[in-house]
């Protein structure tokens, strides 16, 4: 098992593991889903190949498991792992890495999410602890900041 950066020819895969992820996980209509992958896949195709954030994928035997992408070293993005793997500690440790890459390579600003409520327990595990933005967010999403 290893966790490496992001290239352009993981795209695809990724794409695929996102669907796989948000049709199984993500409580939403099938419109909001659909919305939800769309700007999914624009990260993935705008982010690979850029310097100027914390990308990596999680490979067993060279199949990819999951990625995680943090832009600009503060914004976590996108953190998505095939449903068969979730809750194997996959998650946890590429989302670590890639907080530690923030750390070296970041501004020194905290670290920021807006995520589903279902992955309240795993931010809290990481060491984030839930914020008020002052709006309300869509989805019903949740806000949450980790702080170095």
């Amino acid at each position: 098992m290893c966790i490496e950066r992001v290239t352009t020819d993981d795209v695809l895969q990724l794409i695929n593991i996102a669907n796989l992820a948000v049709r199984k996980t993500v409580e939403a209509t099938r419109n909001d889903k659909l919305e939800i992958l769309e700007g999914i896949s624009r990260n993935i195709k705008d982010w690979c190949s850029k310097d100027n954030c914390a990308f990596f994928k999680f490979s067993n035997n060279g199949d990819i498991l999951g990625f995680v992408l943090i832009k600009e070293y503060w914004n976590f993005s996108d953190i998505f792992i095939l449903p068969e793997f979730q809750r194997k500690g996959i998650g946890l440790s590429i989302a670590r890495h890639a907080i530690n890459t923030c750390k070296k390579m970041g501004t020194g600003e905290p670290i920021r999410v807006n995520s589903s409520k279902n992955a309240t327990v795993f931010y809290l595990k990481l060491g984030f602890k839930e914020i008020d933005i002052g709006k309300s967010l869509p989805y019903e999403m949740v806000s949450y900041e980790y702080n170095f």
